[in-house]
C-alpha cells in the first residue's frame, strides 16, 4: 500500500499572497493545471495519438478482405460483317449486346463464393439461324474451398486478429508515451516547487544576514566590535544576494522547462505573468508490500502488455508462414442454369420443310426456358500447385521463428525491467523518508543555533564569524529539505510509473484523445 503524490499535496497557496510576497505578477499553477495543459497541448502526444488512429484503421482493412466484391459489365456493337449469305452485297448488320454481374464473397473458412449472370443478344440482318434475334443467359454458382494451404477459420481470421494486436499494442504505446511525459511534467513542476521553495529560503536567510549587517553596523561604530566582524557581516549580505540571484535563475530555467513540456503558447506582446507553483509536498509515511508492487507492475504496465501481445502476434505469423509451406489443393464445385430464346426465322432444311425451336420468344422468356432443366449442369473437381522447392516459403518461416523469438526475449527483458524499476522505486522511497526526516532535523537545529547565535550576539556582540558560517549551514539545510521533499515525492510518481497505475491514479482516461485524433 502506498500514496500517490496527488494525495500527497496539502492546499494550494492563495496566488494573490504568493505574488504580494514574491513582488512580481504571477500566476498561480496547480500540478492538475500543468497535467492538463500536457495532455491537451502537448506535441508528442498528439503525434502518438494518430498511431492509433492509424492501427485503427488496418482492422477496417482487414474485414474489407470478406466483404462482397460486385463487378458489372455491359457492351453494345452495331455494325458491319462480311457475310456468306448475303445475295446482294457480301456484308451484313450485325447487333450484339452483353451484360454481366459477378458477385465475389470471401467466407473465413477460406472458401470463395463466386455468383454470376451473363445476358447475350445477338441480332444480324441475314439468314443462317434458326433464331434471329438470339436471347441467350446463363447464371452459375462456383464454390472454390482451399482443402491444405489456406484452409481453416485460423489461417483466414489471422489478419484480424493481426490488426487488433496491432491497435491494442499501438494504444499501450501512446499510453506509455503519455505516462512518461506526464512523469516529466511532473518532475518539471516539483522542480519549479524546489527552485520557487529555495528563492523563498534564500530570501529568508538575506533577511537575517540584513539584520546582522544592521546590528553589526551599531555595534561597530559604537566600538563594540571590530571592522573585521562588521565587513564579514557585509559580506555575509552579500553572499545571500548573489545566491537570490542563482535561485532566481534557477527558477526562470525550471520554469521555461515546464512550459516547454505542456507546449504552452507563449504571448507574443506584453509581459508574460510567471508560473508561481501553488502545490506543496507533504512527505507523510506510506506503507506498501513489494510483492503486490511488483504483481500490480506486471499487470498494467502497458510497455509489458505491448510486448505480451506482440508474441502474440509473432506467433500467429509463425503458423501462418508454416501453413505456407503446405501445397495448394482446392477444391472447386458449382452448378449453373442456361437459357435461350428468341424469334424463329423460319429456317429450312435440306428438304425444304421449316425448322421450329423449342426456345422461341423473347427475352422475357429466357427464365421460364432456364427453369425448364434443359441447360442445367454441374462441377467439381480439385486443383493441386505447389512451388518447386519452396525456397521462399521456407525462408519466410525461418525468419518469422527467429522474430518470435527476437520478441520472447524482449518480452524477458520487459519483466525484468518491470520487477527492476519497482523494486528500485521502493528503496528510493525508503531512503528518501529517512532522508526528509533527517534533513528537517537538520534544519530545525540549523535554525535553533542560529536564533542562539543571535541572542550571544545581542548580550556581549561576539559570534560573528559563527553567525556567518550559521548562516550559510541554514540555507544549505533549508536547501537540502526542499531536495529530499522533492526527490521522496518523485520516487512516489516514478513507482506509479513502475507499475503502470500513474493513470489510473489520476482519473485520467485516453478515450477523448482518441476520439480527438479520429477526427
Amino acid at each position: 500500500m502506498w500514496i500517490a503524490p496527488a494525495a500527497l499535496l496539502a492546499g494550494g497557496a492563495d496566488p494573490a499572497a504568493a505574488e504580494e510576497a514574491g513582488g512580481a505578477p504571477g500566476r498561480g499553477v496547480s500540478l492538475s493545471d500543468v497535467l492538463r495543459m500536457a495532455l491537451e497541448a502537448n506535441t508528442e502526444i498528439k503525434v502518438r495519438a494518430q498511431d492509433v488512429v492509424i492501427s485503427r484503421e488496418e482492422i477496417d482493412r482487414a474485414l474489407a478482405r470478406f466483404d462482397p466484391q460486385v463487378e458489372a459489365y455491359v457492351s453494345v456493337r452495331d455494325g458491319k460483317r462480311p457475310s456468306p449469305y448475303s445475295d446482294h452485297r457480301p456484308r451484313e448488320n450485325l447487333t450484339t449486346a452483353n451484360a454481366s454481374m459477378a458477385v465475389t464473397k470471401r467466407t473465413r473458412t477460406g472458401a470463395t463464393i463466386d455468383l454470376k449472370g451473363d445476358y447475350n443478344l445477338s441480332r444480324a440482318d441475314e439468314g443462317g439461324v434458326l433464331l434471329n434475334p438470339l436471347h441467350s443467359s446463363k447464371v452459375s454458382l462456383t464454390l472454390t474451398q482451399p482443402l491444405l494451404r489456406g484452409a481453416g477459420l485460423f489461417i483466414n481470421r489471422s489478419s484480424i486478429v493481426l490488426a487488433r494486436n496491432g491497435e491494442y499494442i499501438t494504444g499501450k504505446r501512446f499510453e506509455d508515451t503519455v505516462m512518461e511525459i506526464l512523469v516529466a511534467a511532473e518532475a518539471a513542476y516539483w522542480e519549479l516547487v524546489l527552485r520557487s521553495a529555495n528563492l523563498a529560503d534564500q530570501e529568508e536567510t538575506l533577511e537575517a544576514a540584513k539584520k546582522l549587517e544592521a546590528d553589526n553596523q551599531v555595534r561597530f561604530e559604537l566600538g563594540e566590535i571590530s571592522q573585521v566582524d562588521f565587513l564579514q557581516s557585509q559580506r555575509a549580505a552579500a553572499k545571500r544576494r548573489l545566491k537570490i540571484e542563482e535561485a532566481r535563475r534557477a527558477v526562470i530555467v525550471a520554469e521555461s522547462k515546464l512550459r516547454a513540456i505542456t507546449n504552452f503558447e507563449e504571448q507574443m506582446t506584453g509581459v508574460e505573468p510567471v508560473w508561481r507553483p501553488v502545490d506543496v509536498p507533504v512527505a507523510r509515511e506510506a506503507v506498501f508490500y513489494r510483492d503486490n508492487e511488483i504483481m500490480r507492475g506486471l499487470r498494467n504496465r502497458p510497455d509489458f502488455n505491448a510486448a505480451r501481445r506482440d508474441l502474440e502476434s509473432q506467433d500467429i505469423q509463425v503458423r501462418v508462414a508454416k501453413d505456407a509451406l503446405r501445397p495448394t489443393l482446392n477444391l472447386i464445385a458449382g452448378v449453373s442454369a442456361e437459357g435461350i430464346s428468341g424469334k424463329n426465322r423460319g429456317v429450312r432444311d435440306a428438304e425444304g420443310n421449316i425448322l421450329l425451336s423449342p426456345y422461341e420468344g423473347s427475352a422475357g422468356d429466357l427464365f421460364d426456358h432456364m427453369s425448364s432443366g434443359d441447360g442445367d449442369a454441374w462441377n467439381v473437381g480439385v486443383v493441386l500447385s505447389f512451388p518447386w522447392g519452396k525456397r521462399a516459403e521456407k525462408a519466410e518461416y525461418q525468419q518469422r521463428q527467429a522474430i518470435s523469438r527476437q520478441t520472447f526475449e524482449r518480452l524477458i527483458r520487459a519483466e525484468r525491467s518491470v520487477i527492476r524499476e519497482v523494486r528500485t522505486a521502493i528503496k528510493l522511497i525508503e531512503s528518501s523518508q529517512g532522508r526528509v526526516e533527517s534533513a528537517r532535523r537538520n534544519r530545525e537545529l540549523a535554525v535553533d543555533l542560529v536564533g542562539k547565535a543571535f541572542e550571544r550576539l545581542a548580550l556581549d556582540g561576539s559570534g560573528t564569524s559563527e553567525l556567518v558560517e550559521m548562516l550559510d549551514e541554514l540555507s544549505e539545510a533549508k536547501i537540502s529539505e526542499n531536495a529530499a521533499l522533492m526527490d521522496y515525492v518523485l520516487s512516489l510518481t516514478e513507482l506509479e510509473r513502475a507499475t503502470g497505475t500513474l493513470l489510473s491514479n489520476r482519473g485520467i482516461n485516453l478515450a477523448p484523445a482518441f476520439v480527438t485524433a479520429s477526427r
